[in-house]
């Protein structure tokens, strides 16, 4: 006769080792990930540009998505941010929460969070909203490699 509990349990077993042999982004990885985030807010929230776009794969293919269409390249998107930001505005305070991370190989990991954004009307009003970003393991550490606030 099976026992069907502990069948269940050693099935479970399996499935959850052959994902983890799978899965090769360990805990260590997250809290790393979760760091270079918490850093790009903190950068943010200062108000250092090159620090928070230190938080960016600086690679031709990285790329944001914008309401006006996809950026690509980290020297395009560095630009971008510096053109919006040169005339003063205060970039506010950043806070980033992380919802999911869904690891796709050893070198990229899928996270989708909430933002919110806190600023006087006069530089752009509060925001807040959802994003999804595609994290990209590099010699430098974990870093952003594709990027879609909205």
């Amino acid at each position: 006769m099976i026992n069907r509990p502990a069948l269940a349990a050693a099935l479970g077993l399996t499935m959850t080792v052959a994902a983890a042999a799978q899965t090769p982004v360990q805990i260590t990885d997250r809290a790393a990930i979760a760091q270079v985030l918490q850093t790009s807010a903190a950068d943010w929230s200062r108000g250092n540009l090159a620090a928070f776009m230190s938080s960016y794969e600086n690679a031709p293919e990285t790329a944001f998505v914008t309401p006006q269409g996809l950026i690509k390249g980290y020297g395009t998107l560095a630009s971008r941010y510096a053109a919006n930001y040169a005339s003063g505005k205060r970039m506010g305070e950043l806070s980033l929460s992380v919802l999911d991370g869904r690891p796709l190989s050893a070198e990229y990991v899928l996270v989708t969070g909430r933002f919110a954004l806190a600023r006087p009307a006069s530089d752009g009003g509060n925001r807040s909203g959802i994003f999804t970003l595609l994290m990209h393991r590099t010699a430098a550490g974990w870093r952003i490699a594709y990027d879609h606030t909205s």
